[in-house]
């Protein structure tokens, strides 16, 4: 990646430092740089949701990202190349990013004052031409395989229960991903607000997409989908991201996948897609944690696959059904419990607390940093920025 640098060095540490200081400013420095930008290119305006609460979160999560990844060049050119991919769904080209430019340095120079000083501005104004050139490139990179969205029209809702719907989702274009991958979906009566879900089956020949979405209490597009979608509604789908749980692919070898609720969905894309795969003999044991019977629908389709493939291993486990005859208590408490996966890579998919409880107890009960495997995104309107706060050395 030298290609997009010139001169010596970006001064890492001269960023950090700075950035701390605009840190304390918290939601304010948000505020300030969306105001310069709103100003000066009215028509960005449209490419963000009515309530800016949640983006400018995002917005000061992406540049701690950058910032703290700013000297190490190759994390930070694919970080920066699918930024420039994801944010074609939102209609930003190459000459937005001079008005960003322009809008960040100054929000930045009214944030820091005094210590705002000419040699500061040469290195952030170094930085921020090297990401935007690698935003660029990932960008024109992806134009030549990709529109920058696709069109999705729900087939079928099946409301499972209450606040549980699974939705069919026919593409109007060939989507290519991998399974275990993400993507981003609009629906029209929330315009600008995206959520990330991962579809719970492989690629396939006709183009259909199968979500399982929970309404999570005051969330911006779940309860949307859950209740108000119906058959007919089109959706905005942006390209696939997420590299955490297509670990499969690239080191294959025996697995763990511990899922809880909506999170069976990467790892019932997976099985499926290994099932047809007559090279792959590793084993599987998928553990699959839900508060009652009901719940296991899902899973109980894999478990058809389970009765041919000798590699395959299914454990539904139940947390609040007194009579429930199998395992209860937690998936990752089962996992431990059985004490016979520490050779394996452990991936986890679930709501934050039950990956956060469980990377804590895998942790307790001898597994590696090095054998935990999180996607750490949920409704951003940024490709993964690892918002959780994983003990040190956890893939994500």
């Amino acid at each position: 990646m030298s290609t997009f640098i010139t001169g010596p060095p970006i001064n890492a540490a001269s960023l950090r430092a700075s950035w701390t200081e605009v840190e304390k400013l918290g939601d304010e420095a948000a505020r300030i740089f969306y105001s310069l930008l709103f100003a000066a290119e009215p028509a960005t305006r449209s490419m963000f949701p009515a309530g800016m609460t949640e983006q400018r979160d995002k917005l000061l999560s992406a540049l701690g990202h950058i910032i703290s990844n700013v000297d190490d060049t190759n994390l930070l050119a694919d970080f920066a190349a699918q930024l420039g991919r994801d944010h074609r769904r939102f209609g930003v080209v190459a000459h937005h990013y001079k008005a960003v430019g322009n809008a960040l340095m100054e929000t930045l120079r009214r944030a820091l004052g005094r210590h705002w000083t000419p040699e500061l501005e040469t290195e952030w104004q170094r930085a921020y031409d090297l990401i935007a050139a690698m935003m660029v490139d990932g960008a024109r990179a992806d134009e030549q395989v990709n529109p920058p969205a696709w069109r999705g029209t729900i087939e079928h809702i099946d409301r499972r229960s209450p606040d549980l719907a699974a939705l069919t989702v026919a593409v109007d274009l060939p989507y290519h991903f991998m399974p275990g991958q993400s993507c981003a979906v609009e629906h029209p009566s929330r315009p600008g607000v995206w959520r990330y879900l991962t579809p719970i089956n492989p690629p396939r020949d006709d183009n259909r997409l199968g979500f399982l979405v929970r309404a999570v209490p005051g969330g911006l597009l779940s309860p949307a989908l859950v209740y108000q979608a119906k058959p007919g509604d089109l959706l905005r789908i942006g390209a696939p991201v997420g590299t955490a749980l297509t670990g499969w692919h690239r080191d294959p070898g025996p697995v763990l996948f511990i899922a809880g609720g909506t999170g069976l969905a990467p790892f019932a894309a997976v099985i499926q897609h290994l099932a047809t795969d007559p090279t792959w003999r590793w084993p599987v044991t998928l553990i699959y944690g839900v508060d009652q019977p009901h719940e296991l629908r899902e899973v109980n389709a894999l478990r058809e696959l389970e009765r041919h493939l000798p590699w395959l291993t299914i454990v539904p486990v139940v947390s609040r059904d007194p009579d429930w005859t199998g395992y209860r208590g937690t998936a990752v408490e089962v996992a431990v419990r059985g004490g016979e996966f520490h050779d394996r890579y452990v991936y986890l998919c679930g709501s934050e607390a039950m990956i956060g409880g469980s990377i804590a107890m895998l942790l307790a009960n001898g597994y590696s940093r090095r054998q935990i495997r999180v996607e750490t995104f949920t409704s951003t309107s940024y490709p993964p920025l690892a918002p959780l706060a994983l003990p040190s050395g956890v893939t994500s």
